[in-house]
């Protein structure tokens, strides 16, 4: 090999070894909103990437439904706080040559939420074993289960359909179709079922609902309410007044609070046994919102996780203002990083928009001390008067294999920074013998 070809293939490999060489820790551009020192702000939501690859299910004699999910991060985060959603649904209709598109408006049937969350490593496929029991009175028949990841917020992400069969009588639920939602401060004006209207605090909507059955029943309405999601804390449930149902369509209307607090609230509502209080039709899904400042954070994602003093720790927050469109205001983000040990650290970002747009805010930790278990992400957002609008807590719940993992990842991580600054080394001597071999040459 001549001279001019040792340089030029010294050259390449160090520069090859300088471009693949992995960084401690990669900073995004600041955004509009950056350069505040503790987070950084986005406009453009990416939210993560979580999916169902894919499910089994087996009905056992019991009517138990046995099966395994297999989950799958696609993002080059960690993230936590996962669970997955159980929709019991009716079968799905089958396309034909003259409707080859089918719209999925079949009923639901019950919807059950996992007990204890999970965490995705990047790049992780997770499989869980899982066990779903129908209600007890569910008429045989053909349905199928809807497997969705999502966070114990009400997050949605990916979702996955197992066909199941159960067996027992054919005798039908009663059925429930979803009316309107009534505001009085909109006179006559009906809304759709799940448009969300927004209404004032503290004043009452009607809810409006029909119910049909095959058979005469006496049927007591039932309306569960909640803050954005099923999955979170039932605030309050409500039965109306029983109802005679047939093979006639029976009308039905319920008054509901709005509550004083401002946010997104979801009602279920269901028709129940006047007696055993059992849930005998499906569920159908009301949505409005309550003026006002307000905010939610829907998730919070790991970026970059360290384990011992020094090292880095950061996160991407996804959070969103009032949700009805009308309210913008400013307020700040405080955020505490504790483990078993407590807290590490806590900052607070000031003057950060509140409004129905979705943001994400990227801060970074520097670990005062090495980690004592798992971390959690402590955060609030709070009003301009310092009033708090949300919290969120956000564990970590890391496996001993996980963590296993991400140490290994670490390891070949310095192995590879090793070995990048030895050939760097090796190639800079190479160039400096052939430059004074040249020159010797001269």
């Amino acid at each position: 090999m001549n001279y001019y070809k040792k340089i030029s293939v010294t050259s390449t490999l160090i520069v090859f070894l300088l471009s693949s060489a992995p960084l401690a820790s990669a900073q995004t551009t600041p955004a509009p909103f950056g350069g505040r020192g503790d987070i950084s702000e986005q406009d453009i939501y990416y939210p993560p990437e979580a999916y169902v690859l894919n499910a089994t299910g087996t009905v056992d004699e019991n009517r138990n439904v046995n099966g395994t999910i297999t989950f799958w991060n696609k993002s080059d985060d960690i993230l936590g706080d996962l669970i997955y959603t159980i929709d019991l649904l009716g079968e799905l209709p089958a396309a034909t040559t003259q409707d080859p598109v089918v719209a999925d408006n079949t009923p639901v049937y019950d919807t059950v939420f996992s007990k204890e969350s999970f965490v995705l490593l990047a790049g992780e496929k997770k499989e869980i074993p899982y066990t779903y029991t129908p209600p007890k009175n569910l008429p045989g028949g053909n349905y199928r289960i809807q497997i969705t990841i999502g966070t114990s917020r009400g997050r949605t992400m990916g979702w996955f359909d197992v066909p199941v069969r159960f067996a027992g009588e054919n005798t039908p639920y009663a059925q429930l179709i979803p009316g309107a939602i009534m505001v009085s401060e909109y006179g006559d004006k009906s809304f759709g079922p799940e448009t969300g209207p927004n209404v004032t605090a503290g004043k009452n909507i009607l809810i409006i609902g029909t119910a049909a059955s095959q058979n005469t029943r006496i049927v007591a309405p039932v309306i569960d309410i909640y803050k954005f999601s099923p999955s979170r804390k039932l605030l309050r449930s409500i039965r109306g007044s029983t109802i005679s149902t047939n093979i006639a369509d029976a009308s039905l209307s319920m008054t509901a609070p709005t509550f004083k607090e401002p946010g997104v609230y979801v009602g279920i509502l269901s028709l129940r046994d006047p007696v055993t209080n059992e849930r005998i039709s499906n569920l159908a899904k009301y949505r409005w919102v309550v003026r006002g400042k307000d905010a939610d954070i829907l998730h919070a994602r790991m970026n970059t996780y360290g384990s011992n003093e020094g090292k880095l720790v950061s996160f991407s927050i996804d959070y969103v203002g009032a949700g009805d469109a009308e309210t913008t205001t400013n307020g700040s983000i405080s955020m505490d990083l504790r483990d078993e040990a407590g807290s590490m650290e806590t900052r607070t970002v000031p003057d950060i928009t509140l409004d129905d747009s979705i943001r994400t805010g990227k801060t970074d930790f520097i670990l005062s001390r090495n980690l004592v278990g798992n971390p959690v992400l402590d955060i609030s957002i709070l009003a301009e008067n310092g009033t708090v609008l949300t919290t969120y807590a956000v564990p970590f719940s890391l496996t001993p294999d996980q963590l296993t993992t991400l140490e290994k990842g670490k390891m070949i991580s310095r192995f590879m920074l090793l070995s990048a600054a030895i050939l760097i080394i090796v190639g800079i001597a190479m160039l400096a013998s052939a430059y004074l071999r040249k020159k010797k040459k001269k």
